[in-house]
């Protein structure tokens, strides 16, 4: 005799098939799947669906019965489980594209007065009403957020700016000191020259010019005495060798 399917049957098959009542055969099968490939297609079928982060999964669902992709994943579980994290991602993706356009939008504003060492407190009391409803759609907390993202990269600029200057200065200061250090010049008799020639310059930096200038100077009169001292061996070798012929010219 043929079983005829109850409506109720009827339903709770179909949502088994579309993952809303889970069986305990779909969760032996969650734990065992482990098809990368079948993952990868079903993310991508979910991908051309043009899905907002708000549709439900059983909607989502729904639409992918005609797709065998949504098949080849076997489990009801883990077919829930992959939109899930797609929703997931869509609503973060989301979430940064709309960041990104609050961000757009408020950075316009400053982009002109702001300097590196502006406080967000300062900039802020310059808002008139026509500002706030300018900018009234950027939530409040996101303003000053972006606006310290903002004068870090200013603050950033200008501390490499200011780095590289500080590099060009000490490299001036050396090639200068090349002309007036020698061996045995003392640095505080000349540190006064150069601190009024370079009055934005430290101690420190004229310094470590000194330093290195004097470390060359030490190596060229290292050299200067080795030389001397082989200069010295020769001519001793060369009157040894005068005096030994003389004594063979005597005998």
């Amino acid at each position: 005799e043929d079983v005829v399917e109850t409506d109720n049957a009827k339903d709770n098959r179909i949502n088994q098939i579309l993952g809303i009542v889970e069986s305990n055969e779909d969760f032996e099968m969650s734990e065992t799947f482990n098809n990368k490939d079948f993952a990868r297609e079903f993310e991508e079928m979910l991908d051309s669906l043009n899905i907002i982060p708000t549709q439900s999964v059983k909607d989502i669902q729904s639409k992918c019965l005609s797709d065998q992709r949504f098949w080849n994943v076997e489990s009801s579980s883990e077919r829930k489980k992959l939109i899930n994290k797609f929703l997931d991602a869509k609503f973060i993706e989301e979430q940064n594209k709309l960041r990104d356009h609050y961000k757009e939008i408020f950075i316009d504003s400053f982009k002109k007065d702001v300097k590196y060492y502006t406080r967000y407190e300062t900039y802020i009391k310059t808002f008139n009403k026509d500002d706030e409803k300018r900018y009234s759609e950027v939530p409040v907390d996101m303003r000053k957020e972006f606006f310290n993202e903002y004068v870090n990269k200013l603050r950033q600029l200008h501390d490499m700016e200011e780095k590289e200057d500080l590099i060009k200065q000490r490299s001036i200061i050396e090639k200068e000191m090349e002309n007036d250090v020698k061996i045995n010049t003392q640095f505080m008799k000349i540190v006064p020259i150069y601190e009024k020639k370079f009055s934005n310059m430290t101690k420190l930096d004229f310094l470590e010019a000194f330093s290195n200038v004097i470390k060359r100077r030490e190596i060229e009169h290292e050299g200067d005495i080795e030389k001397e001292k082989n200069a010295n061996y020769k001519h001793d070798r060369k009157a040894r060798e005068i005096f030994k012929e003389l004594l063979e010219q005597m005998k």
